[in-house]
């Protein structure tokens, strides 16, 4: 069986996340992915209050999912046709920030500066209009943020990790592919 040749409709409620249709494949890696790195987040929060964790294990899960699934031809097709402006979907993960910042108050300047720095970054490259420098922007400006993340080398394994996923999911997955719509 040749999973990426297999495509499922995807109901109107999970379009957002994988568009109107999905390979089986893209679905299973991103799902994968997602939990992996939800698993990997837990083993760090085991002595965590219970909310923590829980809102731990959303935020990896949420970006975790989207760093395959912003890769994939059915999420980059829904949001190129849709109406909608993509900088509400790109600014809308300040959400994410702040739940990270709930968990890691102590954390605080270094989540607002490399978040908002992602989120910034993520919005110019879309600003682009056109594709055919997106992707080597996003390469420059992920390229700054990993540096940006290095001078904070006092972080926890788990805000690192969750910062630089968030902004590869953004910056490259999201905005180095908007508008790229072929196979």
């Amino acid at each position: 069986m040749n999973l990426s040749e297999n495509r499922v409709a995807m109901p109107q409620f999970l379009w957002k996340l994988h568009g109107k249709e999905a390979y089986i494949w893209d679905l299973v890696l991103t799902y994968f992915f997602a939990g992996v790195l939800t698993a990997f987040q837990v083993v760090y929060l085991l002595d965590s209050a219970y909310w923590k964790t829980a809102l731990m294990v959303f935020l990896s899960f949420d970006i975790g999912g989207g760093v395959v699934s912003n890769f994939t031809l059915g999420t980059r097709k829904f949001y190129a046709e849709s109406r909608r402006s993509p900088h509400i979907f790109i600014w809308f993960h300040s959400i994410q920030s702040l739940g990270l910042i709930l968990v890691y108050p102590e954390c605080l300047i270094p989540i607002l500066v490399i978040s908002g720095a992602s989120i910034l970054s993520s919005s110019l490259i879309v600003l682009l209009r056109t594709p055919s420098f997106q992707m080597q922007w996003a390469g420059f400006f992920y390229g700054v943020l990993v540096l940006l993340s290095t001078s904070y080398f006092s972080l926890p394994i788990p805000v690192i990790s969750l910062l630089l996923l968030l902004a590869f999911k953004l910056v490259v997955a999201f905005s180095g592919n908007f508008k790229r719509v072929t196979e």
